[in-house]
Formats: structure tokens, C-alpha cells, sequence
């Protein structure tokens, strides 16, 4: 996979260009809340939370085109 995108809170890797198969997120202060649909909060190895989002945002979400 390649960079596709690399913001100081949001990285995308791809096999290709336009192919964003894998992105990452910052969400700091993480807040524990109510679980949403499409997506699993996870903790690494070092107790961070993470989360698994599955299929494709809401249109309004600016970092997908």
C-alpha cells in the first residue's frame, strides 16, 4: 500500500490512487459514549482506544470524495 494522504490528523493508505482502503483518524480527548452502528472500539497492546468503521461515511464527511 501507498501514502495516499497525510494530514496532521488523518492518513490514508491504498493500493492505488483513489483507493482508500485504509485511513486513520486523531480523536483526541477520546470520551467513551453509546455504541454506534458500523464500528467497534478497540484497545492496543498499550490500552488506547481505537475504532473499526466499516463501509463508507455519510456523504458529508470531507475527507471521503
Amino acid at each position: 500500500m501507498e501514502l495516499l494522504e497525510d494530514e496532521p490528523d488523518w492518513v490514508v493508505i491504498g493500493r492505488a490512487p483513489g483507493m482508500r482502503e485504509l485511513a486513520f483518524q486523531r480523536a483526541a480527548p477520546w470520551v467513551p459514549g453509546a455504541p454506534e452502528s458500523g464500528s467497534r472500539v478497540f484497545a492496543d497492546p498499550a490500552d488506547h482506544p481505537f475504532c473499526l468503521v466499516f463501509g463508507r461515511p455519510a456523504s458529508s464527511d470531507p475527507h471521503w470524495r
